[in-house]
């Protein structure tokens, strides 16, 4: 969770903030370099009570998020239960559990269907 806790004060630019304003947010992950509809998919995904801030859980939620959409999976809860990132830093992906390169590759063409 580290990696995440760093990534929230870069973003915050306070280590004791506990909400990420949405001005913040969108500067912070416009680096991404995804396209803006992709960032307010994520967005509508992880403001869970529709605030207009960002939590530290929802923030990890929506790096999460457009870690899977950097690599060309399509962000929504249901694609991202179905992976697990390690580290916030990486945005290779990796399969929940031990499974076939070739069934992990179905999975992600599914996932962007």
């Amino acid at each position: 969770m580290e990696p995440f806790r760093a990534l929230f004060q870069r973003a915050t630019g306070d280590p004791r903030a506990r909400e990420l304003p949405g001005r913040l947010a969108v500067t912070f992950f416009s680096r991404s370099g995804l396209p803006a509809p992709v960032l307010k998919t994520v967005w509508q995904i992880c403001d869970r009570n529709g605030n207009g801030h960002l939590t530290r859980s929802e923030f990890v939620l929506a790096v999460r998020l457009v870690g899977l959409a950097q690599v060309g999976v399509r962000p929504s809860l249901e694609t991202l239960i179905g992976f697990k990132q390690p580290s916030a830093a990486r945005t290779a992906l990796r399969p929940a559990g031990p499974c076939s390169v070739a069934a992990w590759r179905a999975a992600r063409r599914s996932a962007n269907a």
